[in-house]
């Protein structure tokens, strides 16, 4: 994507492209923003970034991040705070190239490409190992069905079969 949209590197900010990103781990603190607590910047050469206040970035590594290959870009929370461009010029000294453009999927500074329908349309394909982990998430779950379904007895009431299939699940 970032070679076709002519990009040195993309900063993920949005917490449901960061979740897609990570296959499933979260940014969000504050569920009623788009934005995150920490961003994520891939670079055109494939090299991944984590950047994040000092206040969050402990959390998202050990939490969110353990054992990805994100390299941590840590910058004090008043930083941030101080300029609204502050995140979009920090991701664009890591580019690899001073004038290769930055794009990003939340709006950030006027300089940085929108791209956000460009990772929506990544997000549409699944990649062979969402594949593999979907079919064996099929069959884990077939197997877990037929299970309880085999086990039901006639007069059961819907509360004990619920516990029964939360014991299974545990």
């Amino acid at each position: 994507m970032l070679a076709a949209e002519n990009l040195g590197g993309a900063l993920i900010n949005a917490q449901h492209n960061f979740s897609w990103l990570t296959a499933s781990y979260t940014n969000g603190i504050d569920n009623s923003r788009e934005q995150g607590a920490g961003a994520l910047l891939v670079r055109r050469d494939g090299k991944r970034f984590v950047l994040a206040s000092r206040i969050e970035m402990a959390r998202l590594q050990t939490e969110e991040l353990a054992g990805e290959d994100f390299e941590p870009v840590e910058f004090g929370w008043e930083e941030e705070k101080a300029n609204s461009t502050f995140l979009a010029e920090r991701a664009g000294t890591l580019l690899q190239s001073g004038n290769a453009s930055l794009g990003s999927d939340i709006s950030i500074a006027p300089n940085v490409r929108g791209i956000e329908g460009a990772i929506a349309r990544c997000r549409y394909e699944l990649t062979p190992p969402e594949i593999e982990r979907f079919r064996q998430l099929g069959s884990d779950a077939g197997i877990a069905i037929g299970s309880l379904m085999r086990s039901l007895n006639p007069g059961e009431t819907e509360k004990e079969i619920a516990r029964r299939a939360s014991d299974a699940l545990a």
